[in-house]
């Protein structure tokens, strides 16, 4: 049988990984820079707290955001 991992708060599964929804933009910037407070205070213990998988799929996003956003200024 399939072990569960920890009750998640509603909004945290898949609908908030594909950056699809409402505030999605404001979530994944709010979980960046918490994990860069984390990383600076306790940099071995960060990537555990938040888990890798899902930090990179975070911080992939955060980046199209950027790119995003500054190109639309330069247009």
């Amino acid at each position: 049988m399939r072990q569960e991992g920890p009750a998640r708060p509603p909004g945290t599964g898949a609908e908030a990984e594909d950056g699809s929804g409402a505030g999605s933009a404001r979530r994944i910037f709010q979980e960046f820079a918490l994990f860069e407070i984390l990383k600076k205070r306790n940099p071995s213990n960060a990537l555990l707290m938040l888990g890798k998988r899902n930090y990179m799929v975070k911080h992939h996003y955060w980046v199209m955001i950027l790119m995003h956003s500054q190109r639309s200024q330069w247009s």
